[in-house]
């Protein structure tokens, strides 16, 4: 405990934050690269979209790229920072004095969790903030239209343009396996605005091509009539309305609990929300892992042997646990598997197999 907040320690802190602020820069500048050549492919033959429109949705996205390769830049940080401590002989010199790698593990540990805690408490609510405006942008510069889904506590609303109509359609409840709604009412309107008529419905089963209602009550010129069934066309299907949701990336990390139960209110899936905030809580455990795994490599090769073919070996192995990591998260979306071993399993797994390589190098 007393080496945590020991000069020593704080000097390996300052030399670990600097290598990570550098591997941020030099990443986020090639990916801002990749997105800015990607959006201008995007934009090709459409004479609106012009370069600062370009370079805003760029700068829109880097805070999500930021969060989602914090692990990877911690994991080269690390590498980096241990590979100038080696060169140097302050890690020999440090040891002779009787420092052991745990001691560095835990110190470097602490500067992660605060690390995260700046993520979850600041850098999350921006990129949620600025990834709900880049996909209103996208929705608005590449389809022509905004996002049609939203949901609140009292519902689900949808806007529809069909034809020469604009429907606004709000249902209390949902049940997205039968495709069916409850307690429906639609407000149709012309294509200038103008209020045209409001059909209320007990039920609404979305078909192929149209709503099928169910004790059905329409007002139209102020003349109520009440039908069985109706059929109203639409051009809405069912994977229209579930991609419409807002996705959980334009979500702050403190607001998904209630969006989660605002969905269980209106009967929508609450899985993919439900695994993106375990996943982004476990986080945490993911970067500490990635310091064992970087500490491991650099016990196993010191300064004198670390060369670009060692560095992108590790580098791989990392870029392969993200793979790895992406394959039991799509399990866990799929529902093949619990939302807890999805979102934890490959934090724990990394951890145990760097540690053990760790005990292995040091004390073996």
């Amino acid at each position: 405990m007393r080496y945590l907040f020991s000069t020593l320690n704080c000097y390996f802190s300052r030399l670990f934050l600097g290598w990570l602020g550098i591997c941020c820069v030099t990443i986020m500048s090639v990916v801002s690269l990749f997105e800015a050549t990607e959006y201008a492919r995007r934009s090709v033959g459409r004479l609106h979209v012009g370069t600062p429109l370009i370079l805003e949705m760029v700068l829109l996205r880097l805070p999500q790229h930021l969060e989602l390769l914090l692990p990877f830049m911690v994991l080269l940080a690390t590498i980096l920072s241990f590979w100038r401590l080696h060169h140097s002989g302050e890690i020999a010199v440090a040891r002779s004095s009787g420092v052991s790698i745990w001691q560095y593990t835990s110190g470097l540990s602490l500067v992660i969790i605060m690390i995260s805690v700046v993520d979850l408490v600041v850098l999350n609510p921006i990129a949620a903030a600025m990834m709900s405006r880049l996909q209103n942008l996208e929705a608005i510069t590449f389809s022509g239209q905004e996002n049609r889904l939203a949901i609140s506590e009292t519902g689900l609303w949808l806007r529809e343009v069909h034809q020469s109509r604009q429907s606004i359609f709000h249902a209390q409840h949902a049940n997205l396996k039968e495709a069916s709604f409850y307690n429906v009412n639609f407000y149709q309107f012309s294509e200038t605005g103008k209020y045209l008529e409001t059909i209320n419905a007990k039920k609404a089963v979305l078909k192929a091509g149209y709503w099928e209602l169910t004790n059905v009550n329409q007002w139209r010129d102020e003349v109520l009539s009440h039908e069985e069934t109706l059929k109203l066309p639409t051009e809405l299907t069912l994977p229209k309305i579930q991609d419409g949701q807002q996705s959980p990336q334009s979500i702050s990390f403190w607001q998904i609990s209630d969006y989660i139960r605002i969905l269980d209110k209106s009967g929508l899936s609450t899985l993919g929300y439900r695994l993106y905030w375990h996943t982004h809580l476990s986080k945490v455990g993911f970067m500490i892992a990635m310091v064992l795994l970087g500490i491991a490599f650099s016990l196993r090769h010191p300064a004198r042997s670390i060369n670009l073919l060692s560095i992108g070996a590790v580098l791989s192995f990392g870029l392969l646990i993200y793979f790895l990591r992406d394959v039991v998260y799509a399990l866990g979306l799929a529902d093949k598997i619990p939302v807890l071993l999805a979102s934890w399993t490959p934090a724990l797994v990394t951890a145990l197999l760097a540690a053990t390589l760790i005990l292995h190098l040091e004390d073996g």
